[in-house]
């Protein structure tokens, strides 16, 4: 059979069967344009996909998708996560150690492990934040907060409470027994929340306690100042004692009695200045007298 024979019957097949291809091109089109929205997923920036296969062993696990187009069978399910570090604050009532109730201000900031995106969407969920980050940060700043009375809450650096908090916070979130089961059996790091860090924003006391509080502080600083100025008299009553014990010993043994000394001194002293001055000295009894020398010229303003 020639070529151009082929050629001919190939034709003649295509135009018999050609209702046939284009019902079924149509088919697959309507197909494909209906469930366009299953098949084609967009994954935007900051988000990150989970793929539930219907027919081929659920959730995977091994692996999350990232941003971009993404294909999938219709008949599968992908889950988009948003990926990008959230904040959530709360106002939590505490219970102090004393039986008293303050209120306490809270805002925690995580994200998602994309690397462990398929445990976390298997074993907690889209609403992980509500079902364990929330309520372990609650939980824990209550617990914490409780162990304190309120002078202690009151003083203590709330830096300090923060960081016992989120160290708290942390380990107990990344030691939930059957996520870190599963991840310690794929031989993943057992980190599914990154835990970023927790401000504790705000200590509200009760008005009245806060006012006792303040006013104790203040009187023992009070109290401190003036056990210090008692303490700084007592000591220079102690050094003036000593002084006048110093004084009256010179005077026993020289016979000279303190103040002549001290004149005596600042006579010489006085001697040692550069201005010109006059000095009489007096008798036995008495101090010299130091007279100014320069006196001023009557005939200077003529």
């Amino acid at each position: 059979m020639s070529k151009g024979n082929q050629v001919k019957k190939a034709k003649l097949k295509v135009r018999r069967h050609l209702l046939s291809i284009t019902v079924l091109f149509m088919i697959l089109l309507l197909f494909v344009l209906y469930f366009a929205p299953r098949i084609f997923i967009l994954i935007y920036p900051g988000q990150a996909g989970v793929l539930y296969r219907t027919f081929g062993g659920g959730t995977v696990t091994e692996q999350h998708y990232k941003e971009g187009l993404n294909v999938i069978w219709p008949w599968d399910y992908m889950y988009i996560y948003d990926v990008r570090l959230r904040e959530e604050s709360r106002l939590l009532t505490v219970l102090t150690k004393d039986g008293l109730m303050v209120e306490t201000e809270i805002s925690v900031r995580f994200s998602p492990n994309v690397e462990n995106l398929g445990i976390l969407h298997k074993f907690i969920g889209p609403r992980y934040a509500e079902k364990v980050v929330i309520p372990e940060v609650e939980a824990r700043t209550r617990n914490i907060i409780s162990s304190y009375d309120l002078e202690g809450l009151y003083s203590t650096d709330r830096r300090e409470i923060q960081l016992i908090v989120s160290d708290s916070v942390l380990s107990q979130i990344n030691d939930q027994v059957i996520i870190d089961t599963l991840l310690l059996d794929e031989g993943k790091a057992n980190t599914y929340i990154i835990f970023e860090n927790l401000f504790i924003k705000n200590i509200r006391l009760p008005d009245q306690v806060s006012d006792r509080i303040e006013k104790k502080i203040v009187a023992e600083q009070e109290y401190l100042t003036y056990e210090y100025i008692l303490k700084s008299a007592q000591q220079e009553a102690n050094r003036k004692r000593i002084e006048a014990g110093g004084i009256d010993t010179f005077q026993t043994i020289s016979n000279i009695p303190i103040l002549k000394w001290r004149g005596l001194e600042v006579t010489e002293k006085l001697s040692q200045s550069p201005n010109s001055k006059l000095i009489l000295l007096g008798t036995d009894e008495s101090l010299p007298i130091i007279l100014n020398g320069d006196v001023p010229d009557s005939t200077a303003n003529r």
